[in-house]
């Protein structure tokens, strides 16, 4: 059953993401719209895809919360 999941940062949302994570090629919708990653991407774990969609946000210019100049992302990410 495909679920749409809110991704937090430090507690605050940030973004959705929409996938069935019982099913390896189900796509991972990021607010709805298309990414390149599917969730046997994220190895069927919630907060690997939320991390991989907010890093693809950022390195496409839509960033939705703060990364270091390592890549990282600074905070805590949480999905509900």
């Amino acid at each position: 059953m495909t679920t749409t999941y809110q991704i937090n940062v430090d507690g605050e949302p940030v973004a959705t993401m929409t996938a069935n994570f019982a099913e390896a090629s189900s796509p991972l919708l990021m607010d709805g719209k298309s990414t390149p990653f599917q969730v046997a991407d994220a190895r069927h774990r919630k907060s690997q895809a939320a991390e991989m969609l907010l890093k693809n946000a950022w390195s496409n210019g839509g960033a939705v919360c703060e990364i270091d100049e390592d890549g990282d992302i600074v905070g805590d990410i949480t999905v509900e």
